[in-house]
């Protein structure tokens, strides 16, 4: 019995430090503050409804000359398409999330440019669930995107990523 109560005393000792109102457990004091949040951008009203229903969307189009509109409306479609399969096979329902049974919709947009960087990548809406958001956040903008194709005459398009989770029981 002897043996058992200095190391129950420590015990209690560093539950009752460390677990005291204000007083930080030693890895968040290792860990740097948390940035300031940016300002939150705005969903335009008319992709909502889009969104709202699941519906990935680029938007930035295309400055083609008019006799070849057709062929960079393909160019645009195909070039999103792809960039969306993408998104889709580097994500998957977050192992936290199961645990936590969380379920809602996260919305990230990014912008992408004619050498395949993304900046900014920001999540624009939250589901509630910080594991979902973060994951999503850190699946989507960590993609490896397909650069703008040149024949589309511009430098970048935006990305409006609509992720759902749903758990069932």
């Amino acid at each position: 019995m002897s043996r058992i109560a200095p190391h129950l005393c420590l015990c209690l000792w560093l539950l009752i430090v460390f677990a005291a109102p204000g007083i930080a457990a030693p890895e968040e004091l290792a860990r740097p503050p948390a940035p300031a949040p940016a300002a939150p951008t705005e969903i335009p009203p008319e992709i909502e409804p889009n969104l709202a229903e699941g519906k990935a969307l680029c938007e930035g189009g295309f400055m083609a000359p008019y006799k070849h509109e057709e062929e960079a409306r393909e160019i645009f479609h195909n070039w999103c398409r792809e960039n969306l399969a993408r998104i889709r096979k580097n994500t998957r329902y977050p192992p936290l999330a199961i645990v936590a049974r969380a379920s809602g919709m996260v919305i990230v947009r990014m912008v992408v440019s004619v050498r395949a960087r993304v900046s900014p990548c920001e999540m624009v809406r939250s589901s509630g669930s910080r594991s979902l958001d973060d994951y999503t956040v850190k699946a989507v903008c960590g993609t490896e995107y397909l650069p703008v194709p040149p024949e589309l005459g511009v430098d970048e398009l935006v990305i409006w990523v609509p992720m759902g989770y749903r758990y069932w029981d």
